[in-house]
C-alpha cells in the first residue's frame, strides 16, 4: 500500500491483431450501478512503471499491450474483459471481478492472446497482478453493482472465461477474506464486512 492508503495493483490492456484473429484486452474500476472508467487512468499513476509492447513484427500492424502501475482505493471493484474476433465474427468474450483488498492473496491474472508466426509477446499478456478478491456476479450485486442482463449473457460464460483467462496465486492471503452480508438499517440496506466463521476443528479421541 501507498502512504495515502492506496493498494497497488499492476494493469495490462491492449489491443492484439494477428492475421484474422484480433484480441481487445481492458480493465476498468466498476463503480455502481455500472459505470466503467479506465483502471490505468482513473487511479494514482506511479510515475516511471508505464511500459508499451509490441504484440508482434509489425507494432502498427499487430498492436501494442500496455502496462501501468497504479494505486486504488481498498474495496474498488475491478472489471477485466477480454473480446476476441475471427474475421470480424465474434468468437468469444470473458469478464472477471475483482475486489481490492489489503491482506488479500497476491495474484496474477493474464489473458490469453492469439498466436501465429508473427506473434512476439508469447500466448499470454498480464492484465492484473494486485491484492485483491475474485468477486462473483451475487457480490458484486450486494455492493450495489447492476450488470446489464445482455452484458451478463456476453461475457460471463463460465467456459469462455476459463479460456480466456490465467489466474494465479502469488502469495497467500495474510488476512482471511470477509464475508459480505447485507444489513437492514434506519437508512436502508447497507453491506457490511464480516470475520468469515472460523474452521471448526476436528478432535478424534482414541
Amino acid at each position: 500500500m501507498t502512504a495515502t492508503g492506496k493498494i497497488l495493483v499492476t494493469v495490462g490492456y491492449g489491443k492484439a491483431t494477428l492475421r484474422t484473429s484480433v484480441t481487445t484486452l481492458t480493465a476498468f474500476r466498476l463503480s455502481a450501478p455500472f459505470t466503467r472508467d479506465p483502471l490505468a487512468s482513473s487511479g494514482q499513476r506511479i510515475p516511471g512503471f508505464g511500459s508499451v509492447t509490441s504484440v508482434g513484427v509489425h507494432p502498427d500492424a499487430n498492436g501494442r499491450m500496455y502496462s501501468d502501475r497504479v494505486g486504488h482505493d481498498p474495496g474498488t471493484i475491478v472489471l477485466l474483459t477480454a473480446s476476441k474476433t475471427r474475421q470480424g465474427a465474434p468468437v468469444c468474450d470473458a469478464a472477471l471481478l475483482l475486489r481490492l483488498r489489503p491482506g488479500a492473496a497476491l495474484i496474477n491474472t493474464a489473458a490469453r492472446l492469439p498466436t501465429g508466426a508473427d506473434n512476439i509477446i508469447g500466448d499470454r499478456f498480464t492484465v492484473f497482478t494486485g491484492n485483491a478478491d475474485l468477486l462473483s456476479v451475487e457480490e458484486a450485486e450486494l455492493l450495489g453493482v447492476r450488470i446489464p442482463r445482455n452484458f451478463l449473457q456476453k461475457f460471463f460464460n463460465e467456459e469462455e472465461v476459463a479460456e480466456s483467462f490465467f489466474v494465479d496465486i502469488l502469495q497467500g492471503a495474510t488476512i482471511e477474506r470477509p464475508e459480505l452480508v447485507a444489513v437492514s438499517t434506519p437508512e436502508g440496506t447497507k453491506v457490511k464486512e464480516v470475520p468469515a466463521a472460523p474452521k471448526r476443528r476436528l478432535i478424534f479421541r482414541k
